[in-house]
């Protein structure tokens, strides 16, 4: 990481030059808010040249190749390989006079470029000749479609590996839309006719695309050098083969539907995030709304920091259209104190047995099961968008609220002397999913096959722990260890009744059979 003091500071950091470097593998779906490089505050002179990031998987959110962070300005990035990123190639929180030229981006996460906030007065971007080749999610997410962005974007192309020209949206725009902004006037949607990309061989067949925009071939051999052991050990198929060493898949990018905790194989369940932290979440008995298990969180101290309080997280990417959020809750402990958020747009805070929403309260009691539902419109940052809120029947609505998208809702334990129980949670919305989500959520359902991410969960009685009772498709397969010899000690015990019955019957026939000679005698 780069790192300077303040923002847009122009003499701390100056002509910095990041080179030649080989960064794979990081993250393995533990860490998030990383990087290939990461860059926080730097300014000109920062030059990001021939480098190859890739295969950056984070556990939940902000997995990026290149990451300039806050107020990075005069960032140069030129004849970069990045490729296999959890969440986004590119990544830029504010920033200035950023330029993207000649880079090669493939194979992202839920977006191709991500950019948070425009900070307007500048010039932001300057992308030119560069190949987005995507499989999944988005090119543009973020602020790329505020009509008072000062940036330049022509001369590059783009492909969607699977669905071709269809598969190809600019933020909410086709091409036409897109053009009409200025914006890529002079590019293409074609394939850039690459070698073997599924292999992740990035040079060409042919170079009669790549021409088009004036693309310069670079040299495609990055990090290590020196002697042949540390070229091996650093280049071996045992170390960058993708399919091989891949932790987990990319995050579902779309989520709707509900969930009771019942069931292990739970398709939206699994698409959720559980993340502990220092508490402990389990599925439970103890206190259930509706079937037979509910999410319990143990007791849990007050974090020093958000990302640290154990939670349960939705990836949504809603974008128009309306949400609903709903979950039942029960807390055992009035002041126990619990977060909803909606990616940082929105919170809304449970505490002391009340919500405040515009300087109205809403109530709810300790020891009971009480019911939350969040309404929420979506669509364009320039637009006033409302939300409503009920609990427990009683309802405000119209309050206003601007933003893009939603990314993900979350609800966390901030801090909580008890237990505190969720059951039958619901994200839903009348946003219609893109075939490009659908796309990706189908392949990485296939990826995740039988996710085991609940596989592991014990429900919780008192202070015992007791294994879950098997759910009805595990009944289906056949009759357990136990079971079968519980049935074979069975028949035997049946099968010697019926000897000794046999025994017994035979001996007692003959008694009577010799009585009845002894009584008829012969004359």
């Amino acid at each position: 990481m780069v790192k300077a003091h303040s923002k847009y500071d122009m003499n701390t950091l100056r002509k910095i030059l990041i080179q030649d470097n080989h960064v794979h593998h990081i993250g393995f779906a533990i860490n998030n808010d990383i990087g290939g490089i990461q860059v926080l505050m730097a300014t000109n002179g920062l030059i990001i040249n021939h480098n190859h990031f890739h295969d950056i998987w984070t556990e939940s959110y902000a997995g990026h190749g290149i990451y300039l962070g806050s107020a990075t300005a005069g960032a140069i990035c030129t004849n970069n390989l990045v490729h296999d990123t959890s969440v986004s190639f590119f990544k830029i929180d504010l920033g200035m006079e950023t330029t993207l030229e000649n880079n090669i981006w493939a194979f992202g996460g839920s977006y191709g470029f991500a950019w948070t906030t425009n900070i307007k007065e500048y010039h932001e971007f300057s992308i030119h000749r560069n190949i987005l080749y995507i499989d999944s999610g988005l090119l543009y997410m973020g602020a790329w479609n505020d009509k008072e962005a000062n940036m330049t974007i022509d001369n590059n192309i783009y492909w969607h590996s699977k669905l071709g020209a269809e598969g190809i949206q600019f933020r909410y725009d086709n091409l036409t839309q897109w053009n009409a902004k200025g914006y890529d006037i002079n590019s293409y949607i074609e394939d850039p006719l690459f070698t073997d990309p599924d292999n992740r061989i990035f040079t060409f067949k042919s170079k009669d695309v790549i021409n088009k925009i004036g693309f310069e071939v670079f040299d495609l051999t990055f990090g290590v050098t020196g002697e042949q052991y540390w070229l091996e050990l650093a280049n071996g198929k045992e170390n960058n083969n993708f399919h091989a060493n891949q932790v987990s898949p990319p995050s579902i990018f779309f989520t709707s539907g509900t969930t009771d905790f019942d069931q292990n194989e739970d398709s939206f369940l699994n698409n959720c995030t559980i993340s502990p932290h220092a508490s402990t979440i389990k599925k439970s008995t103890l206190q259930k709304y509706s079937g037979t298990y509910s999410l319990r969180f143990a007791k849990a101290n007050k974090a020093a920091h958000s990302n640290q309080r154990p939670e349960i997280s939705v990836p949504c990417n809603y974008e128009q259209g309306h949400g609903t959020f709903s979950f039942r809750f029960y807390v055992t402990n009035i002041n126990n104190q619990i977060q909803i958020y909606f990616d940082s747009f929105l919170y809304i805070t449970l505490s002391s047995g009340k919500i405040t929403v515009n300087s109205n309260q809403l109530t709810y009691e300790a020891n009971t099961w009480n019911y939350l539902i969040i309404n929420i419109d979506f669509g364009d940052a320039k637009t006033k968008k409302t939300y409503d809120i009920e609990l427990n029947g009683v309802k405000y609505t119209g309050n206003e609220i601007s933003y893009t998208t939603l990314g993900k809702f979350g609800i966390q334990i901030v801090q909580s002397q008890n237990d505190t129980f969720i059951d039958d949670l619901t994200c839903r919305t009348d946003y219609e999913i893109p075939k490009y989500y659908r796309l990706a959520y189908n392949e990485n359902a296939e990826l995740l096959g039988t996710s085991e991410k609940f596989e592991d969960l014990v429900v919780i009685e008192n202070e015992f722990t007791i294994e879950v009772p098997p759910n009805e498709e595990e009944k289906k397969k056949g009759l357990g260890t136990g079971a079968i010899i519980g049935i074979a000690v069975s028949c035997i015990a049946v099968v010697f009744f019926v000897v000794l019955l046999i025994i017994f019957t035979m001996k007692k026939t003959k008694k009577n059979h010799s009585e009845t000679i002894v009584k008829f005698t012969p004359l």
